[in-house]
């Protein structure tokens, strides 16, 4: 087995673990998928480009690792057990030790049990079966209700008990059979309404019945090979302010995904349906996460996003059925992986991969600039 002649290698390499905390591997074709990757260039940027094919039984056929011969052709003859005999580029190999380290420390979603766990205290939730990924709160008016999404694909609601330190798990979804990235609460008009955008490909929205119970809504392949982020859209619509929009809570929602593209999702009769044509793209790699600017009535909607590729875009449409127009704020050569706004939705921060928050604001001419940088 492939696993069984990387052995030595992957306990040298990751010395801090055993060879069966890789059993991980057994689900996954990513580690083959490394292998077969062609002599490209060594910019170690392009890696985030590459996906690995989809996790399903039928990937657990031919496992055997090919060499790459000079012209970049499979050759049949397996790699030695070694990977550093492996003909791939230097980068890539350490991409790829970096990878498998974040696997290992995320979880092992076979039995369910993390390399390394903190010790538990009074204060922990009991612990969710893969990693925890997002924490999300309600709006207050719905109580001391909170979310949880995790790398095993489930989604928890809590609420607070009655003793003191106390959270019971109030409802586990588990519609997604991949890991959940991101969950967003809705705009509390909307009442208790869930997002959650997972590597599946899918979105999911779960809404509270009166009856205690919850509907669920979904949006099948929003981003084929992944979702990493979702943001509401404000309950008001745009211009409801100074009469030129309903008043009417509007819902929709804006997607970010691995395929490098921001979408526009609103709610027709019961179905989500896109509403922007085509996708928004000016991002060259994953987009990393979206942010969906307050509005305040105002007749403008705004959604910020961020990439793997160093860039912050802000999209703006004046009203429904425009086309949205994209401006680069920044591009900061380091990928960028949180943006969001500020209440009023006149100033946004960006967290970027230097391990730096700077804060921005729309000059009178339209263009972005900086206005301070967070120290950490």
């Amino acid at each position: 087995m492939l696993l069984r002649s990387l052995g030595p290698s992957l306990r040298r390499l990751l010395p801090a673990f055993d060879l069966s905390s890789c059993q991980i591997l057994r689900h996954s074709a990513l580690f083959v998928h490394l292998l077969r990757l062609p002599n490209r260039s060594s910019d170690s940027s392009r890696f985030s480009g590459f996906h690995p094919p989809p996790l399903s039984s039928e990937s657990s056929g031919d496992l055997t690792p090919f060499r790459r011969s000079s012209s970049g052709s499979a050759d049949i003859t397996p790699c030695q057990s070694d990977i550093s005999s492996c003909l791939i580029p230097a980068d890539y190999r350490r991409l790829l030790l970096l990878e498998l380290r974040e696997l290992l420390l995320r979880c092992n979603h076979q039995d369910h049990r993390c390399q390394r766990q903190l010790a538990p205290t009074p204060r922990d939730f009991k612990r969710t079966p893969g990693t925890c990924l997002a924490v999300a709160w309600a709006h207050p008016k719905f109580g001391s209700v909170l979310a949880s999404c995790s790398y095993d694909g489930r989604v928890i609601i809590w609420k607070e008990g009655t003793k003191p330190e106390e959270w019971i798990q109030s409802h586990v979804f588990i519609e997604h059979k991949s890991s959940v990235n991101s969950i967003a609460w809705a705009p509390n008009e909307l009442g208790l309404c869930l997002a959650c955008g997972s590597s599946d490909g899918n979105i999911s929205v779960f809404t509270a019945r009166a009856d205690g119970g919850w509907h669920t809504t979904k949006i099948d392949q929003a981003h084929p090979v992944g979702v990493t982020s979702v943001s509401w859209a404000p309950a008001l619509a745009p211009g409801a302010l100074v009469g030129s929009g309903s008043l009417d809570p509007v819902q929709k929602l804006a997607s970010g995904g691995c395929d490098n593209t921001v979408k526009v999702w609103k709610l027709y009769n019961g179905n989500w349906k896109m509403d922007c044509f085509p996708a928004l793209q000016m991002h060259s790699d994953w987009v990393r996460d979206v942010s969906w600017a307050p509005n305040l009535g105002l007749p403008k909607s705004t959604i910020a996003s961020c990439s793997q590729d160093g860039t912050a875009v802000i999209w703006t449409v004046g009203k429904e059925g425009d086309q949205w127009e994209g401006k680069v704020v920044h591009d900061f050569k380091t990928p960028v992986w949180r943006v969001t706004w500020s209440l009023t939705g006149n100033m946004l921060a960006v967290a970027d991969g230097n391990n730096s928050v700077t804060l921005w604001k729309e000059a009178v001419d339209g263009e972005w600039q900086q206005v301070t940088a967070v120290e950490p």
